[in-house]
């Protein structure tokens, strides 16, 4: 079977931004600093073994191999910085395992944008653009922001969307995705992580009322995709139940999904480093390949690398 992670990071420091305004910085022993106006407050975004804070494709090439993974798709993130170029030398060293996501803050004039964008996919070679709607506060469906998701469409790559973790004005935007799917045809739209969908509330329960108002996305429009990149942790309660492997509340979530959705919406992803610290990488392997019983053979080859080769083109 080829697995390929569809959601992975490598990233050579930690200088970004949460919710807008407050700056993360790579302390020591996989602790974060998160700087905002005059406070500090520490928070761990990965183990104690990842020294330096920083997350090297060497590394993650070895976790890679040890798990049995055949191939990655390098996202990025606002927490972590922007680092598009970094990921496009990866891409250039490794062609044959990474495909890498562009990153572009659409606070900036929308045509700066727009010239980034075309900047990432033809100078830099990167296959799509992430967005954090939350860390990058903005409202997809306005109009102003239109001519970036056309720009997007035009260059025949898909938009990694992250809705957010948490609650708050800039967070769950669903109405403003579908927004920008109807005015936009033809858009590949992947939401990342079953589009968080509140999965981290524990009076979420299955079917999981949020999630299924996120999957009727994929029966309107049918380039719509989901990864489920960081659900141990996401299904734990953001890391405050006791829950471990195999995660049967994670598997729950991936069983409403295929029953809404089947398995050609959903690719597997493990959203490393940081789920290193709810398990280990093989055990996000395993969590499809040796459990969800409610998977047969075909939907678990789809679901681990042939979703993720359609749509990000290795």
């Amino acid at each position: 079977m080829m697995i390929i992670d569809s959601h992975l990071h490598c990233f050579p420091w930690i200088k970004g931004i949460r919710d807008g305004n407050a700056e993360t910085r790579g302390d020591r022993l996989g602790v974060v600093r998160r700087v905002e106006k005059s406070t500090s407050t520490e928070e761990r975004y990965l183990p104690p073994s990842f020294y330096e804070v920083s997350s090297l494709p060497e590394v993650a090439l070895a976790y890679m191999q040890d798990a049995g993974v055949n191939k990655a798709i390098l996202m990025q993130a606002p927490c972590y910085g922007n680092h598009n170029e970094f990921v496009s030398e990866i891409v250039g060293r490794w062609p044959d395992k990474f495909i890498g996501m562009g990153l572009v803050d659409p606070r900036r004039r929308v045509q700066t944008v727009v010239k980034e964008i075309r900047h990432i996919v033809s100078n830099l070679d990167l296959r799509g653009i992430k967005f954090e709607v939350p860390d990058t506060p903005f409202y997809p469906g306005e109009d102003k922001y239109l001519p970036m998701w056309e720009k997007i469409n035009e260059q025949g790559v898909p938009a990694v969307i992250d809705l957010g973790w948490g609650e708050g004005e800039y967070y769950f935007q669903l109405e403003g995705i579908r927004r920008v799917l109807s005015r936009v045809q033809g858009l590949r739209i992947v939401l990342a992580h079953l589009g968080v969908s509140r999965l981290w509330d524990p009076q979420e329960e299955y079917p999981f009322p949020t999630l299924q108002k996120t999957l009727s996305l994929a029966e309107e429009f049918p380039n719509v995709m989901f990864d489920i990149a960081g659900l141990t942790n996401a299904t734990a309660h953001m890391g405050t139940a006791d829950e471990e492997f195999p995660f049967s509340r994670m598997q729950k979530a991936i069983q409403a999904t295929y029953q809404r959705v089947g398995a050609d919406r959903i690719m597997w992803g493990s959203d490393y480093p940081s789920v290193l610290l709810s398990c280990t990488y093989k055990q996000v392997v395993k969590i499809i390949t040796d459990h969800c019983d409610f998977l047969g053979p075909r939907e678990k080859e789809r679901i681990m690398g042939k979703n993720a080769q359609q749509v990000f083109g290795f």
